[in-house]
């Protein structure tokens, strides 16, 4: 099983909706994933991701199904000694690289930052519908693998989200800290997450989600339009 986790296009907060350039980069990216055997989309139901998904499921003839538990992680974040700011990417490295436990698969749950600002609970909650959608798949989760259950299902599926949800299902995929890869890693506009669930043996009905790539733009790099690296600190701080 393969699980395409796609991020929305350059998106127009003010009307939740795309861009002009936004439009032609979900073009773009239907282009690529028409190419690909996807059996199911999944969709947040955010406007900037409708939009996004709307010209690969015509491409592919797909009804979406859309799920609120994939719209925009909602909450703000004040780490102690900065003001708070309206996105959890927009402070400085440091506010996360030096708070205790930040790196901890689990211990960051605890930590006040979050357990204060409802992302806890929102996110708890978002895993468990994950988990569920995976298991519906015939791939139960028991920690960091999955068990290959008699219904399992070797398929494509792709979910259009955003860069913060799209990152939490990456490491809730991969069992690793959330705010680490909140601070660590970044999603360009209709960027590609592609996490392939694998088999460990033939005779061994368990698999682990492995990460074969993160914000891949190849549809852009081909058709010569500049990738949008909109969520960078340079890109959204003076």
């Amino acid at each position: 099983m393969r699980i395409l986790i796609i991020r929305h296009g350059d998106p127009d907060y003010e009307v939740d909706g795309l861009t002009e350039r936004g439009r032609r980069e979900a073009e773009l990216l239907a282009g690529k994933l028409v190419q690909e055997p996807i059996d199911a989309i999944w969709c947040s139901t955010m406007g900037r991701a409708v939009e996004t998904c709307r010209p690969t499921a015509e491409a592919l003839g797909l009804q979406p199904h859309y799920r609120d538990w994939l719209r925009e992680v909602p909450f703000p974040i004040a780490f102690p000694g900065y003001p708070e700011r309206r996105f959890w990417f927009s402070y400085p490295p440091r506010a996360w690289a030096d708070y205790p436990g930040m790196g901890d698969e689990e211990a960051w749950k605890e930590l006040p930052v979050f357990a204060q600002s409802g992302v806890v609970p929102y996110m708890e909650n978002v895993f468990r519908q994950f988990d569920a959608l995976l298991s519906s798949y015939g791939y139960s989760r028991h920690g960091r693998w999955f068990e290959l259950l008699p219904t399992r299902r070797d398929t494509v599926i792709a979910l259009f989200c955003h860069q913060g949800l799209g990152t939490a299902l990456v490491a809730h995929l991969c069992g690793v800290s959330l705010p680490m890869l909140w601070n660590t890693t970044m999603a360009p506009t209709t960027s590609v997450a592609t996490v392939v669930m694998d088999q460990f043996r033939p005779d061994d009905p368990i698999a682990v989600a492995r990460l074969l790539s993160f914000g891949d733009t190849g549809h852009l790099y081909a058709a010569g339009e500049p990738v949008n690296w909109r969520g960078l600190h340079h890109e959204i701080t003076p």
